[in-house]
């Protein structure tokens, strides 16, 4: 279960994401955020914490290639929307 006072955020990265996969910075200018370091606290750390969404390359954070998609916990608070 979600802190209240996070769903609304968590919402919306999850809604961004659906079923696709997207870079930080994509998902970050997807939400209308300009703060990175807001976003990464707020919405991406909080995010992965709660194991909403995972990492393409979970041992290598900083990959060239880094995208994130929902994990199966993510996919289902996704389908509840």
């Amino acid at each position: 279960k979600l802190q209240p006072e996070l769903d609304d955020k968590l919402r919306l990265l999850i809604k961004c994401l659906g079923q696709e996969q997207f870079t930080a910075s994509e998902i970050q200018q997807k939400l209308g955020l300009s703060d990175r370091k807001n976003f990464r606290s707020t919405y991406l750390n909080k995010a992965l914490q709660d194991e909403l969404i995972e990492p393409l390359f979970p041992e290598n954070p900083h990959h060239p290639n880094q995208k994130y998609k929902l994990t199966e916990k993510g996919i289902l608070f996704f389908e509840k929307e």
